[in-house]
C-alpha cells in the first residue's frame, strides 16, 4: 500500500525532510560535533512490521544519527528534501541483522524504534480516528548488495556506542546515592568507629588541647574491652553529655588529694 512517509515520521517523532547540501548529503550539526562516518548507496527503506517499501536511496551514518535520502531527492539541488528521514541513536531501542526469509524477503538491518522515549510516538489529536492500521515503529535497511548488510550493522554499532542513553546514565548515577545509615553500615568496624568519634568531636566543638584530653579519656575506655557497638554508644553519650567523664575525673582527683592529705596528717 502507498506509504505516507511524512505522516509516519511525524507520528514517531522522526525528522522528516532533512537539510541537504549541494551534493545531496545531509547538513551536519557542527554544534553537536556531528561527523559523517560512512555512506551506503542503493539502500532500500521499508517501514512497519509488514515491510512496506518506501524506495531506494542513500544511507548516511553519522556520529549522531542515521539519515536516509531517497535516490530522486539526492539528485535534487534543493537545500532540503521531503523524501528523507533521520533518527538519532537514542531513538533506536534495538538493531540487528535479519536473514530470516519468513520475516522479510531479503537480508537487511532491522531497527526497532523506541516509542516510549521523549522522541517516541507523538500523541494523536483528540477526536481523530484512524481508519487504517498504524504502521509499527520498525525500519528495515535493505542494501542492494547483501555483503553491505554486515557493514551497515557494524557502523551502526560503532556510532551508537558514542551516544549512550541518558536514562541509563541517570539510573547508574542514582545507584551511587545512599542514606547515612547505609554508608556507615558498609564501613569496616574500625573505620566506622573513627567516623563516629570524629563526629562526636565536631559536635563538642573541641579545641586542640581538649581533643588531647578526649584521647586520654578514650585510653581507659579502650582498656575496658568494649565491643564495637558499645564503643559507639559511648561516643553518643559523650556527645550528649561532654562533662560526664570530667566529673568522674575530678572526683577521682579529689579523692586522691584527700587520701594524700589524710596520710600526711597521720
Amino acid at each position: 500500500m502507498p506509504v505516507d512517509l511524512k505522516a509516519y515520521c511525524q507520528r514517531l517523532g522522526l525528522d522528516w525532510g532533512c537539510q541537504l547540501d549541494e551534493g545531496g548529503q545531509p547538513v551536519l550539526d557542527a554544534e553537536a560535533d556531528e561527523q559523517l562516518s560512512s555512506s551506503f548507496a542503493n539502500v532500500g527503506l521499508a517501514i512497519g512490521d509488514s515491510g512496506n517499501s518506501v524506495g531506494s536511496g542513500t544511507l548516511f551514518v553519522t556520529t549522531r544519527r542515521i539519515v536516509w535520502v531517497a535516490a530522486a531527492a539526492g539528485d535534487s539541488s534543493s537545500s532540503s528534501s521531503g523524501s528523507s528521514l533521520s533518527c538519532s541513536y537514542r531513538q533506536i531501542s534495538m538493531h540487528a541483522v535479519s536473514r530470516d526469509a519468513e520475516a522479510f524477503r531479503r537480508p537487511c538491518v532491522y531497527i526497532q524504534l523506541d516509542e516510549g522515549s521523549e522522541h517516541g510516538m507523538a500523541a494523536a489529536d483528540e477526536g481523530e480516528e484512524e481508519e487504517e492500521e498504524e504502521l509499527t515503529a520498525e525500519l528495515r535497511l535493505v542494501p542492494a548488495e547483501e555483503a553491505a548488510v554486515e557493514a551497515i550493522f557494524s557502523k551502526l554499532c560503532e556510532c551508537s556506542a558514542l551516544n549512550p542513553d541518558s536514562d541509563v546514565e541517570d539510573e547508574a548515577g542514582a545507584q551511587l546515592f545512599f542514606d547515612e545509615a547505609e554508608v556507615l553500615a558498609g564501613l569496616p568496624d574500625e573505620q566506622r568507629a573513627a567516623v563516629l568519634a570524629a563526629r562526636a568531636e565536631g559536635a563538642l566543638g573541641l579545641g586542640d588541647g581538649e581533643e588531647d584530653d578526649l584521647d586520654e579519656v578514650r585510653g581507659p575506655v579502650g582498656a575496658l574491652g568494649l565491643g564495637d557497638g558499645e564503643e559507639d554508644d559511648l561516643d553518643e553519650l559523650m556527645a550528649d553529655d561532654p562533662d560526664r567523664f570530667e566529673d568522674d575525673e575530678e572526683g577521682e582527683e579529689a579523692g586522691t588529694a584527700g587520701g594524700a592529705a589524710n596520710g600526711t596528717q597521720q
